[in-house]
């Protein structure tokens, strides 16, 4: 999480919290139509057939909703990309559109087949972040995939689901074997490099104030008691800005386990997470034009793929990535 705020050597920004991008599956949903539930080193294959076991058009139910509007849809799709073993852009003296790659076509493909040979997502696909976190909580979508913590507040907290229902997985492998990489993602402070020495140096006191200290920790069990009090859950970071094995770690650990409302991470699932982080130059740019090449996946069946790829490539390479001066 620190590197990517570590430019030639220098910190510009401090980490709070992070997350990798994960699957939050609705355990009750698949137990109500006899789906096993996958194991937490599943592939793509697994998540296609849980999706497939789920999924009731009829009633407008379905096995999964990847985002499909905005620029949330590329982020979404992204993890794809990296667990086919691609990249977004290679920087090499210049910035290089790098997606259209195999492991593109590879990961846009399976989205085709989501679509259009097992028909498993939402009929109106055209969804935004909040619209599939949205329809997670109400029951019209088994699995979505986002960083945890955002996806569980809504479920538990305004959904009204149960904490025993909803479970967290990684993002699955291409293959058996394979890694489960999601985009790393998180909340940092930054600090104004063009700020006076004195201002950066309190910046620093300031973000800081709180960390490993006894303060933070009778704050964080005052807010679980206030919770539990109102009948709402906690929802804990997925990754904290100090290791869980830690002393500090397993001092807020045993304020867990002392209350039935915290939500508990599987440690499996833990072991397998891979974060990777953002492209370094034009995210969102990219983001969205791979946003419009999903829209165009979504509604136009039988879409050329490569093509597709090829064209949003060029757009970004031509209209962003050509003007960067690296360093």
């Amino acid at each position: 999480m620190q590197n990517t705020f570590n430019i030639n050597g220098k910190i510009y920004g401090v980490p709070q919290k992070g997350y990798v991008v994960t699957t939050v599956v609705n355990k009750k949903m698949l137990d109500e139509k006899g789906v096993a539930l996958p194991s937490y080193d599943w592939t793509w294959e697994d998540m296609l057939n849980t999706a497939k076991g789920v999924a009731d058009t009829k009633k407008g139910i379905a096995g999964i909703a990847p985002m499909g509007k905005g620029t949330e849809a590329g982020w979404n799709w992204t993890n794809f990309l990296f667990e086919a073993g691609g990249d977004v852009q290679t920087v090499d003296g210049k910035v290089t559109s790098a997606f259209n790659s195999e492991a593109g076509l590879k990961a846009l493909e399976f989205y085709n087949k989501l679509r259009w040979e097992a028909n498993v997502i939402p009929q109106d696909w055209a969804l935004g972040w909040g619209d599939a976190l949205g329809a997670f909580a109400n029951g019209r979508t088994a699995m979505v995939m986002a960083g945890a913590e955002n996806i569980l507040e809504q479920a538990l907290n305004q959904g009204g689901m149960k904490i025993e229902d909803v479970l967290t997985y990684p993002m699955p492998a291409a293959e058996k074997g394979g890694k489960h990489t999601g985009v790393l993602g998180g909340d940092y402070l930054i600090i104004n490099p063009n700020a006076t020495k004195d201002e950066q140096e309190m910046a620093f006191r300031y973000i800081t104030f709180d960390y490993f200290t006894d303060n933070y920790l009778a704050a964080i069990e005052k807010d679980i008691q206030t919770r539990k009090t109102e009948g709402k859950f906690f929802i804990p970071p997925h990754i904290n800005y100090f290791a869980a094995d830690s002393e500090y770690g397993k001092k807020l650990q045993a304020i867990f386990d002392k209350y039935d409302n915290v939500y508990k991470y599987n440690a499996e699932s833990n072991k397998l997470l891979d974060g990777k982080a953002e492209a370094q130059y034009n995210t969102q740019d990219y983001y969205g034009a791979m946003a419009n090449v999903i829209q165009e996946v979504f509604s136009k069946k039988g879409t050329d793929l490569q093509g597709q790829l090829d064209a949003a490539a060029k757009l970004v390479q031509e209209k962003f990535f050509d003007s960067i001066k690296v360093e």
